[in-house]
């Protein structure tokens, strides 16, 4: 496999951009997920000259001889360029030089002597000629490693520092999730039940259920590290209000008849619960009556189980239909987004319908 580094100047990037001959976003990478603080410490690492780690890329070429240049490692710093000269990330607001502070690209134009720099600054490039995809991926998969000593969750604690991390690190010590047995010894040796309050943050802020996915947190923790810069009509007052809010029906469910410390402490159980506290109109009602008809749904739900196991091609034409598509999809991948809505939908038509 040939390697061929090089120093390369961020005009030369820019003019790729422009040629559209940049792929950002070939089949094996991840999604962007820096926050607004690591793209602007980035932004002052160019500014101040400061050397970067390298870029790498895997050069194809057309039936023309037109190079493409799929980026393998750097997509997150190289988004970031592309994102400060199209006016959608500025300096931070204490930025060290006092004339730059909150500063985007299209205000650079009264300092020429910092938009030459920010053009002048050399990429250390490594391009990697035509090879099969295989080797490409694996490259990939090496530079892009973590480390296997922190789970996800203790890596973004180490990565994150903005509103929803701190808030969510902050509710994960408050005494209700230790009620509810969310937060237990064992979840907060590894922040796992951080990670577990993460999830619930999720469907909220995407008014959905979604798959598990470890990016898909990393996204939001980005996304509402500054949801004052980064989602202006964001309103974090409420979507407090409504977090603890559904926090504490769940709360009250479990004061009456301990049917969440008895029966659904694990994700599977929690999520769908969650979810259907957080989208619908569940807290309208009385959480004693929700926490009957919940407890009588596990209680159904282990029936139907135990029916199962001992006859898996028993007729099931007289089973709650709610029940048992909660149960089949109980199983196997049922962290995967069509799992965790069939779950959500079948708790819901059954704790809703009267």
């Amino acid at each position: 496999m040939d390697r061929r580094p090089s120093l390369q100047s961020i005009t030369w990037l820019l003019n790729l951009n422009r040629y559209k001959q940049l792929d950002l976003n070939p089949p094996y990478q991840r999604r962007s997920v820096w926050s607004l603080r690591e793209k602007q410490r980035f932004l002052d690492t160019i500014l101040r000259n400061y050397p970067s780690p390298a870029i790498f890329f895997h050069t194809s070429l057309d039936d023309e001889g037109n190079p493409t240049y799929h980026v393998v490692d750097g997509k997150q710093r190289l988004s970031t360029i592309l994102d400060f000269v199209d006016n959608k990330i500025r300096l931070p607001k204490d930025y060290g030089d006092s004339r730059l502070r909150g500063a985007n690209w299209k205000a650079l134009e009264e300092f020429p002597s910092a938009r030459k720099a920010f053009w002048r600054y050399q990429l250390l490039v490594e391009q990697l000629d035509d090879v099969q995809e295989a080797i490409v991926k694996e490259i990939f998969e090496r530079l892009n490693r973590n480390s296997r000593k922190l789970e996800p969750q203790e890596m973004r604690h180490a990565r994150f520092d903005g509103w929803l991390i701190t808030y969510l690190e902050a509710q994960a010590d408050a005494e209700i999730w230790k009620q509810l047995k969310v937060s237990t010894l064992a979840r907060r040796k590894r922040m796992a039940d951080v990670q577990i309050l993460s999830e619930f943050a999720e469907i909220m802020l995407r008014r959905q259920v979604v798959g598990f996915d470890q990016e898909g947190i990393d996204f939001i923790y980005a996304m509402y590290e500054d949801p004052a810069e980064s989602v202006p009509d964001f309103d974090g007052p409420a979507f407090t209000e409504a977090f603890e809010s559904n926090a504490l029906f769940l709360r009250d469910m479990n004061l009456h008849n301990s049917v969440i410390t008895e029966k659904a402490t694990s994700r599977n159980h929690l999520y769908p619960l969650w979810a259907t506290v957080a989208l619908t109109d569940l807290r309208k009602k009385d959480a004693s009556a929700c926490a009957d008809k919940y407890l009588g749904f596990h209680t159904e739900l282990e029936r139907l189980r135990i029916l199962d196991a001992g006859d898996p091609t028993r007729d099931r034409s007289t089973d709650n239909t709610s029940v048992q598509r909660y149960l089949s999809n109980s199983t196997g991948a049922s962290t995967e987004e069509p799992q965790r809505r069939a779950r959500f939908e079948a708790l819901r038509d059954y704790l809703l319908t009267e």
